[in-house]
């Protein structure tokens, strides 16, 4: 069901929470359990998905802030 879900929402990105639901045949508090499930939780406002084109989650966006975060302090200027 999830994977089903995100590849409905990267084929439709201004896809509404209502439409999702009705595509796979749940409520829509299930689907808004599935959107929370794959991360997109932050996108979805007043039911309204809205992502962005980029297929990077949340949780990669932090760890590659990190990394760069540390190779910054690590480089210093030189980094930049």
């Amino acid at each position: 069901m999830l994977q089903c879900a995100n590849t409905i929402i990267h084929e439709d990105r201004c896809i509404t929470t209502q439409e999702l639901a009705v595509l796979l045949s749940v409520s829509k508090g299930s689907t808004q359990a599935i959107i929370h499930e794959l991360e997109y939780s932050e996108y979805a406002q007043n039911g309204f998905l809205g992502i962005s084109h980029s297929h990077t989650t949340p949780k990669a966006i932090i760890a590659t802030s990190s990394e760069l975060l540390e190779c910054f302090e690590a480089e210093g200027e030189i980094f930049l």
